[in-house]
């Protein structure tokens, strides 16, 4: 008789069959494969597993803890205004920005190349150094440059004037400061739609027993606004990569 088709995987089948009961070792290799495919099909969904070791240790978790962008957000985010502090010129500031994320792969890079397709700073990146959901920090030319969120470039000493940081602290976008020199130059505002069903996910959670939580980086009125639109309770915002 002829095996069933496809026959790589009749093959595959009967090979894994026999070996698995001549050779009951083979059964401790089953863990960690099935963990192997659990984190590649979480991926695909949006789910990050980063220490997959910590699921041996607890049968049913009772948390679920979310962060904004990509996951309960299409993680595609848009510029959707540029505010100008002292002197400097949105052309100026659309250089710099681009200068200090040139050959990044991130959502705000590319945001910033959408934004001003074609344009190209005047002087070239000559050092860099990223800090994990902070910011990063560049020379251009001769200038220092800090690119990131308004909590890190405050432990830096950096501030919007009086009046615009009240302004700021009632924004429900993302926002992403520019410093040049120790001075804050812009402040980028980005807008992500709402990833479609994530409210649906997170009631499902909820059903079940699951408490959701959200940790962002983003400000308090942003994060607060994306877990209201997804009916997440709970909300830690201004977080750092030390603190998720």
């Amino acid at each position: 008789t002829r095996a069933p088709q496809p026959r790589s995987l009749y093959v595959a089948a009967a090979f894994l069959s026999v070996l698995s009961s001549a050779c009951p070792w083979v059964l401790s290799l089953a863990f960690p494969i099935a963990m192997a495919f659990g984190r590649l099909k979480a991926a695909r969904m949006g789910i990050l597993i980063r220490n997959p070791r910590l699921i041996e240790s607890f049968h049913l978790p009772d948390v679920a803890v979310f962060v904004k962008q990509g996951v309960l957000t299409e993680g595609r985010p848009e510029v959707s205004e540029i505010m100008l502090f002292g002197n400097w010129e949105e052309k100026t500031v659309l250089e710099l920005l681009l200068a200090a994320e040139e050959g990044a792969d991130h959502a705000f890079a590319g945001s910033l190349r959408k934004y001003a397709p074609g344009s190209r700073g005047q002087e070239r990146r000559r050092s860099f150094e990223a800090v994990p959901t902070r910011g990063i920090a560049a020379v251009i030319g001769s200038r220092r440059v800090l690119v990131g969120n308004l909590p890190w470039l405050g432990l830096h000493g950096i501030e919007p004037p009086a009046q615009a940081g009240l302004g700021l602290k009632g924004r429900t976008e993302s926002l992403i400061g520019l410093a040049v020199d120790g001075s804050l130059a812009a402040v980028v505002a980005l807008t992500d739609a709402m990833r479609e069903g994530a409210k649906d996910c997170v009631a499902r959670l909820q059903k079940g027993g699951l408490e959701p939580v959200l940790v962002s980086g983003d400000g308090n009125a942003a994060a607060y606004r994306a877990a209201e639109a997804a009916g997440v309770p709970k909300v830690y915002a201004e977080a750092g990569e030390e603190e998720r």
